[in-house]
């Protein structure tokens, strides 16, 4: 039998038998969905493979597939890899990719459909060393399952924050020390921002408030009542202009609103946050994207889980955290008024 044949029936067999240890809880149209994202994946490390081993380069492939802020936070290792490796390949679900897309650090994002897809693909790789960023104990998303990722400081989902920001965390599960830089990001270095909002405002010059939320639990997010009339407060005493974040905002677009929602690609939305004046909102992936910008920010946030004085982001001098000692959901508007009233006065944004 030809060689090429041996190895070809060779690969086949392993993707046949990683599959098929994934379809007691896999249902038919996800499957499928898995097996098309894999074949073409399969493709592409193998292509990888034989480039880094044509050119005998070193290299390491991540793997952290959701949550915008983790993925905003883990960039703070890219350095730290950097030092170590010629090329860093990172394995991410699609609808994030944006995220970490533009970051000249990164040789190749590699798609993947969901988060067992990576349990599969990492047996294709030849040579290349992969780190699991994925706190110990971690739910995918989409099937539920579970994460067993064993560290040596035993961070697990029931601990992380005791160890410092969402930053810190991923620096000790990746490399187990933490790294100096913080996260740095990139935005779509072909999108306008001031050209796009120059057509959405009628006043595009004037300064711009970034704002967000609603997280994905209610714990997290801040009531929509008390949103809409810390905006008309904004509105009527500021002259800014505002920018409200998120697939369900709580306002409505007017000359001095914009909604972006999913009308622009995440990369897009990073350019519109990096241009920002002022942010205000939860903790949540928009929170830690103009944290990552060094934009300066009031963040809103209460007990979380076991957590009662964590801090996800690392802050600047520019930062206020306003906390609650239930959850942020409770958090009074009038001490969010006040405190957005002083940092206007603060940054010198008064009307």
């Amino acid at each position: 039998m030809p060689e090429h044949r041996v190895k070809q029936k060779t690969v086949l067999q392993k993707f046949s038998d990683a599959a098929a240890c994934c379809l007691h809880f896999l249902k038919p149209k996800k499957y499928f969905i898995l097996c098309a994202s894999v074949v073409k994946n399969i493709v592409l490390i193998r292509k990888i493979n034989h480039q880094l081993a044509e050119k005998n380069r070193r290299a390491i492939f991540v793997v952290l597939t959701e949550r915008m802020g983790d993925l905003v936070a883990a960039q703070c290792l890219l350095d730290d890899f950097k030092h170590s490796y010629d090329d860093i390949f990172w394995m991410v679900r699609n609808q994030y990719a944006d995220i970490i897309a533009f970051n000249p650090a990164i040789k190749a994002v590699i798609p993947v459909s969901f988060y067992v897809e990576t349990l599969i693909l990492r047996r294709f790789f030849r040579n290349i060393r992969g780190v699991n960023l994925h706190i110990d104990g971690w739910q995918c998303s989409t099937f539920h399952t579970k994460v067993v990722n064993r560290n040596r400081l035993g961070i697990n989902v029931g601990n992380y924050y005791k160890y410092g920001s969402l930053a810190d965390v991923f620096s000790l599960i990746g490399t187990n020390h933490i790294a100096n830089a913080r996260p740095t990001i990139y935005p779509d270095h072909d999108f306008d921002a001031n050209d796009f909002l120059s057509k959405k405002f009628s006043y595009p010059k004037r300064p711009l408030l970034l704002l967000h939320f609603t997280s994905d639990e209610k714990c997290r997010s801040w009531p929509a009542a008390k949103a809409k009339a810390l905006v008309e407060w904004i509105l009527l005493n500021t002259n800014m202009n505002v920018l409200e974040f998120g697939l369900t905002p709580l306002l409505n677009e007017s000359d001095r609103i914009y909604l972006p929602r999913s009308h622009l690609h995440l990369a897009q939305q990073m350019a519109l946050i990096k241009i920002g004046n002022f942010f205000v909102g939860v903790d949540s992936g928009f929170s830690h994207l103009a944290n990552a910008f060094g934009v300066p920010s009031i963040f809103l946030i209460g007990i979380y889980r076991d957590f009662s004085t964590h801090l996800p982001w690392h802050l600047s001098d520019q930062d206020r955290v306003l906390r609650s000692d239930r959850d942020a959901y409770n958090i009074p508007l009038d001490d969010v008024e006040r405190a957005v009233e002083l940092r206007i006065k603060e940054l010198g944004l008064e009307k």
